[in-house]
């Protein structure tokens, strides 16, 4: 069994926002995960739902996206060892944003392999 594939918001947003730099980028790399599960955070749905309004300005468009997203992909939810854990990450000297800390912990703690375009993440992640 392979393990799921967690997204992360700038792959998400890239691939949603169609005049995004790097769409096409995103479009091959979520082609890349096939029919394999694929996982975000309620976190990383924040994140990506606030980023792409601020890009589109379009609601409409955002809540395609939710429910194409939410169809395709399961949810985790940050609860309480995710957040402490994302916290003493935070602030640890690095650059990662709180959301991305989240995403981090899952990735760790469940081996799943992470879909991004953010280099730090990438990094720490592996």
């Amino acid at each position: 069994m392979t393990l799921p594939f967690f997204l992360d918001t700038s792959v998400l947003v890239a691939y949603f926002a169609e005049n995004d730099s790097q769409h096409e980028k995103a479009v091959r790399e979520l082609q890349k995960t096939g029919k394999e599960e694929t996982m975000v955070s309620d976190y990383v749905l924040d994140e990506f739902l606030t980023v792409l309004f601020s890009k589109t300005k379009s609601k409409p468009d955002c809540e395609k996206a939710y429910k194409e997203l939410t169809g395709n992909t399961q949810a985790l939810i940050v609860a309480k060892e995710a957040f402490n854990a994302a916290e003493a990450l935070f602030f640890q000297g690095n650059r990662l944003s709180f959301t991305d800390c989240t995403t981090l912990y899952f990735c760790k703690k469940h081996g799943f392999k992470l879909v991004t375009f953010d280099g730090e993440l990438s990094k720490l992640s592996t």
